[in-house]
């Protein structure tokens, strides 16, 4: 019987439930992903957890016991990890789920046992354009300026990715660009924010309904065989296929309504439920409601994201923001 030291508990703050079976390992194992928690404070390596569908964190007062299980603890860090799913049985997993929110969560988590600590997602509509911006694992830092600093404007990779015909790591995205200032300031922050090194590649659906994905491990620099690069090209590409079925049921669902479209414009422009009460003459309450059901209708569940997929969908345009 083994617990969590209290120092590994601070980093990660709630409790913890696994639903499975689950092995301390070291750091360096090849299965381990990045916990989104950051860095210890005595060895500054990474924290690395692996991740569960359902999986919870820890807190200090309920340090977890696990019967008979492997373990080593390196410098209060310790590793969990599971086994990843062969491509057979991911398949049918993906076949089976009925929401792009579960599908997405499973990805992720298969992701992780894969050894891929952040999973970017970028996805088009029929239109083509850009729909839909999934994140995960990625360092706060790099978040917030991605949102803040309005990088996803000049982010390269979707473009590159689709000029491609092979995976592409990260560290060869300066030799693969024209530079401009907008893609200078993106690279810059990527090194400022230390995301690592990744890969990244296109996704093909029906009816033009591609996809970028980049998948990070947090290290400097990677190499991956052949047969590793196309394993979770085949993962990823699997998991696409069914994002676009459940694209296409849930896309069938009532559009915007004039008003969540005006206030969907606010929110593009940074205005807080209250400020947009005051402009459009209604209570904070009614706001409330119109952007849950914005959040609801675009399948998002943020405001940096329901712009993005507004902007995507043409429900407002870039022109107009920068206007207002």
């Amino acid at each position: 019987m083994a617990r969590f030291p209290r120092s590994c508990t601070r980093l990660l703050g709630k409790p913890l439930s696994i639903f499975e079976p689950a092995t301390i390992t070291p750091l360096d194992h090849p299965n381990a992903g990045r916990c989104r928690s950051g860095r210890t404070g005595r060895s500054r390596k990474p924290l690395y957890l692996h991740g569960y569908p359902g999986f919870e964190s820890l807190s200090a007062r309920h340090a977890p016991v696990f019967p008979r299980q492997p373990i080593l603890l390196t410098d209060s860090v310790a590793c969990i990890t599971s086994p990843p799913m062969s491509l057979e049985n991911a398949i049918n997993t993906f076949a089976a789920i009925t929401t792009r929110y579960e599908l997405w969560k499973v990805l992720v988590a298969e992701m992780n046992r894969n050894g891929v600590s952040m999973v970017a997602y970028h996805a088009t509509g029929e239109d083509g354009r850009f729909d839909r911006l999934s994140h995960d694992g990625f360092p706060k830092d790099w978040v917030d300026r991605y949102q803040d600093e309005d990088l996803f404007k000049d982010d390269p990779f979707p473009d590159i990715a689709s000029s491609m015909e092979r995976p592409f790591y990260w560290h060869e995205l300066p030799e693969l660009l024209t530079m401009t200032p907008g893609r200078k300031k993106f690279l810059t922050a990527m090194a400022e924010t230390e995301v690592g090194d990744g890969i990244a590649f296109y996704l093909y659906g029906p009816r033009f309904q591609n996809a970028f994905i980049g998948l990070g491990f947090g290290q400097e620099r990677i190499m991956l065989t052949d047969a590793r690069m196309f394993e979770l090209q085949c993962l990823a590409q699997a998991a696409h296929l069914r994002y676009c079925v459940l694209s296409k049921k849930r896309d069938a669902k009532a559009p915007l309504t004039e008003r969540e479209l005006e206030v969907l414009e606010w929110i593009a422009v940074g205005k807080s439920n209250s400020v947009i009460a005051q402009i459009m003459a209604m209570s904070p309450h009614t706001v409330d409601s119109h952007v849950r059901r914005i959040f609801s209708k675009l399948d998002v569940t943020d405001r940096t994201t329901a712009t993005l997929r507004g902007i995507g969908r043409g429900l407002i345009r870039v022109s107009d923001l920068l206007v207002t």
